[in-house]
């Protein structure tokens, strides 16, 4: 169950709802850390503080790396609690990278790259990240959050082209994660499509326990994390659950093959 699922199942509504609003809409603007909501066991009980703050997180209502509480997602957010909190119910959300010459008032320009962050802390055991294309610097901006998955047993998948190639872009951009995950006990699995499968390898996914995830744009470059303009749209539920399916598909019916696998745990 995901955090927001589990405070919308433990909120007493309406009143609960309001307090919590209330509470919170006085932080608008300012960093949030669990450590400052410490007030919210009186809603929610134990772990209020790690479960909210986790939930705010996982809605994107905690932006840039100062994590600043952010309106109209916290908007969001409480809507969604008071109208029952259902998981499936769950809206989607746009994600941008904009470049630095677009800024855009409520658009926070380097959401695609938090999102991309969040969906991987969330990760409990499994983490599928299907791109066509990656580089360096772009699987660099994500490498902590992933070696901290795998650092607690989550086993990540990576679909890709040309992983198999030790001369291409894609090897490279995963030669220092494939080192470092090596002494990890969760696995690291990276599959390449291949060549005369006559399938080209587009989606650019992020799927985390067949429960949420980010479809959209970007490739995991720098480009796509920090300079271009790209979309990407936050998904949770049985919308998770088809892409994590539909890869799954791809994979056992031979259109990717393994280009490498590490001895973590699976």
């Amino acid at each position: 169950m995901s955090a927001a699922a589990e405070i919308a199942k433990r909120i007493p509504r309406p009143e609960g709802v309001r307090r919590l609003g209330q509470a919170l809409w006085m932080m608008v603007g300012e960093p949030v850390q669990a450590s400052g909501l410490l007030w919210a066991r009186g809603v929610l009980g134990d772990r209020a503080e790690e479960d909210l703050s986790a939930a705010l997180s996982q809605y994107g209502c905690l932006e840039g790396p100062n994590q600043i509480l952010a309106a109209r997602p916290l908007a969001e957010f409480l809507c969604w609690l008071w109208q029952g909190g259902n998981p499936e119910a769950e809206a989607p959300r746009l994600v941008w990278t904009l470049p630095t010459a677009l800024q855009v008032e409520g658009v926070d320009q380097g959401g695609y790259l938090n999102a991309a962050v969040r969906v991987i802390e969330q990760a409990k055991t499994r983490l599928l990240l299907v791109a066509p294309f990656l580089e360096s610097e772009g699987v660099g901006r994500i490498q902590r959050a992933l070696l901290d998955a795998l650092q607690v047993g989550v086993s990540v998948t990576v679909v890709t082209h040309g992983a198999d190639d030790l001369t291409s872009w894609s090897s490279a951009a995963l030669e220092s994660l494939r080192r470092e995950s090596c002494r990890l006990p969760g696995k690291l699995l990276v599959y390449t499509a291949i060549d005369d499968a006559l399938m080209l390898l587009h989606s650019k996914l992020i799927v985390a326990d067949s429960d949420r995830g980010i479809v959209g744009s970007a490739n995991l470059t720098g480009k796509g994390f920090g300079r271009n303009l790209e979309t990407g749209m936050e998904v949770c539920g049985s919308e998770a659950a088809e892409i994590e399916r539909v890869v799954g598909e791809a994979v056992g019916q031979a259109l990717v093959s393994v280009a490498f696998s590490t001895k973590g745990a699976a």
